[in-house]
């Protein structure tokens, strides 16, 4: 090889590397929606136990579910899904579920009136959604392809 040749692979290898980091940036959205939607998660349970005798049953639920709906209408037309992307969908769901499923009966029945137990609760609840937009952060911010690349080279 040439210093003609090796001077177009380099420059073809920084065109390629600037194109995968154009689309690794497209990704990051999905770290928004899921701090959103863990924002909204956090939200609804502490409403749940901070409105007297569950009068906001109803309207938290539905809000919860609009904010899903629509954050699941909104991805669905993204250009760039992450990897990993519906199996992380579908275990965040259960996680914050089960979280939501223990913290309100039991708020409702032995903590009713208790601010520590809901806060604690909401943000057992919001965590797994936060954690996981810090992983997508991390996958797809700007040190990512160094690492990536650092990676590969081992």
């Amino acid at each position: 090889m040439d210093l003609g040749q090796a001077r177009e692979a380099l420059e073809r290898a920084e065109a390629l590397g600037a194109e995968m980091g154009r689309e690794r940036r497209k990704g990051r959205w999905i770290s928004a929606c899921l701090a959103a939607l863990g924002a909204v998660a956090a939200a609804a349970t502490a409403a749940l136990g901070f409105v007297p005798n569950g009068l906001a049953v109803m309207p938290v639920a539905l809000t919860a579910v609009v904010a899903c709906a629509m954050a699941l209408s909104w991805s669905a037309v993204r250009a760039v899904v992450p990897r990993h992307y519906q199996l992380l969908c579908f275990s965040l769901g259960p996680v914050a579920g089960a979280a939501c499923a223990v913290t309100v009966p039991l708020g409702f029945t032995v903590f009713r009136g208790e601010p520590l137990w809901w806060i604690a609760g909401a943000l057992l609840t919001g965590l797994p959604f936060l954690v996981a937009a810090f992983a997508n952060l991390r996958a797809t911010g700007p040190r990512a392809a160094g690492r990536i690349g650092a990676e590969g080279a081992r």
